[in-house]
Order: C-alpha cells, then structure tokens, then sequence
C-alpha cells in the first residue's frame, strides 16, 4: 500500500528506511501555516517569531533554533505553491 507523508513539522522521517516504491513524502518546510503556498501569511509568521524558537518551532524553517536571516532566505526562496 502506497504511503503519504505531508505536513509535518520538523523531519518527516528519522532513521533507517527503504522505500519499495508507491510512497509519497512531501516536504515544504517554508510553508509555516501548512496551508499548501508559501506567501506573505509565512513571511508574517517567520517574522512574528524572530529570534531564539525552541522546538517544535514551524517558524524555524531551517530547524537551528533560532529563527533568522536563513528561515527568512529560505522562505523568500520557496514562494509560491509547494510541490
């Protein structure tokens, strides 16, 4: 049976793993709200939570703890609908 894997915070999957085929794992980390686009509402939100985030932190995009010049370049470059 095929397996989806969407809109998670943090890493989809940890550890080991073989994929015999048939799964889908998406991943759009710059899309803080989880709403399927990365627009102005995810700019607002990284912006709204600037500074050190301890996780669970979805405006930590690039997950170091600190939301930064990095979630906001990564944002920034992400814009427009996940895949």
């Amino acid at each position: 049976a095929a397996t989806e894997i969407c809109d998670n915070i943090g890493l989809n999957l940890e550890g080991p793993f073989t994929d015999l085929g048939g799964n889908l794992i998406c991943e759009c980390p710059a899309d803080a709200d989880l709403d399927g686009t990365v627009d102005a509402n995810d700019l607002a939100f990284i912006l709204g939570f600037w500074g050190p985030c301890p996780a669970p932190c979805g405006a930590d995009v690039d997950r170091d703890g600190a939301v930064d010049a990095n979630d906001l370049a990564l944002v920034l470059g992400s814009w427009g609908a996940c895949p």
